[in-house]
C-alpha cells in the first residue's frame, strides 16, 4: 500500500474559514489514522498473527452463577468402595 508523501512545508491559512476548513480536515485524518491504528483480529477481518507482540489473547467472558468452584455445600458425592482382597 502506497503511503502518502508527507508535504515539505505545512499548509497555511490565510483567514479564519480556511483555517477551521484545514483543522476539520485534520481533525477527520486523526480520526481515521487512529481507528487503523486500533484494529486488531478482534474488531475486523485480520487475521490472529497479524496481532503485535503486545496484545495479549482474553478469555472468552463468562457470565458470574454466584457459586463458588468445586462440590457444592449439600452434594452428596460419590466415592470408591475398598476392595476387600487388593491385586498385588
Amino acid at each position: 500500500m502506497p503511503r502518502n508523501k508527507q508535504p515539505t512545508k505545512p499548509p497555511v491559512a490565510t483567514n479564519l474559514d480556511d483555517a477551521n476548513e484545514l483543522i476539520g480536515a485534520l481533525w477527520d485524518r486523526l480520526n481515521d489514522l487512529e481507528d487503523r491504528l486500533n484494529q486488531n483480529s478482534r474488531n475486523s477481518s485480520r487475521p490472529p498473527s497479524s496481532n503485535g507482540p503486545n496484545v495479549t489473547p482474553s478469555a472468552p467472558a463468562k457470565k458470574p452463577t454466584g457459586r463458588k468452584r468445586g462440590a457444592q455445600s449439600g452434594h452428596k458425592g460419590s466415592k470408591r468402595m475398598l476392595a476387600d482382597n487388593p491385586a498385588t
